[in-house]
């Protein structure tokens, strides 16, 4: 996380090979697979929700032929979606597109999965259902997460690791470790001690760089 404009974007596309760094290097060991969720969710429009998951599980060169509607049924049971699997993007809140976001980006068992504030269009409560089920999910299978967010809490929240980086033009201004024990319980955690101490510390560390935005906003 860090400050608008810094670089986190331009960071995770990097990572998925769609930007090439201008200096230095990128490396990504032994990746096979990336997978990346946008802040629109991207779906077809024309494709109900189980076909919108199906659509990536059937493309995807790990998944055998004769276990795609396993895995997709699992998939919408997973995210909460199964009785509304018929319905079309349209008919469903921007929540339960979210929660089809989040089953896609699963779907083909990425070895990397890079979010790009996927949930930053989202209400609060809302935000906390997803938070649970990306909690769960990377729980059940362990895969290596790359989130970019701007909310602290978020980040405490979900990550084990938080990288903060300055104002453009950003660089590393810490790696701050995120010691909360898992599995996490959204709502039991945010009244931890512990956690409102790495809120705090994060806070401290962004503050210089946000309070110079606000005083020279150009």
């Amino acid at each position: 996380m860090g400050p608008s404009g810094c670089g986190k974007t331009t960071l995770l596309r990097c990572i998925a090979q769609l930007e090439r760094p201008s200096r230095g290097e990128l490396s990504v060991n032994d990746v096979r697979q990336l997978a990346m969720v946008f802040q629109e969710q991207g779906l077809f429009p024309w494709m109900t929700l189980r076909e919108n998951v199906r659509f990536l599980v059937r493309n995807s060169a790990r998944v055998e032929r004769a276990h795609v509607d396993d895995i997709c049924n699992a998939l919408l049971e997973n995210v909460g979606l199964t009785r509304f699997a018929e319905l079309y993007p349209h008919q469903v809140s921007g929540g339960m597109r979210q929660r089809v976001s989040l089953a896609r980006s699963f779907a083909v068992q990425p070895d990397v999965l890079l979010m790009d504030e996927p949930f930053v269009f989202v209400d609060f409560q809302t935000k906390i259902v997803l938070h649970e089920l990306l909690l769960r999910m990377w729980q059940e299978t362990a895969r290596t997460v790359v989130f970019v967010t701007h909310d602290i809490e978020e980040a405490v929240t979900l990550a084990d690791r938080i990288l903060v980086l300055s104002a453009h033009p950003g660089h590393t201004k810490a790696i701050v470790n995120v010691e909360l024990p898992r599995p996490r319980d959204v709502f039991e955690l945010r009244k931890s001690e512990r956690y409102r101490s790495v809120v705090n510390e994060v806070m401290d560390l962004m503050r210089p760089d946000l309070r110079s935005a606000i005083e020279s906003p150009s």
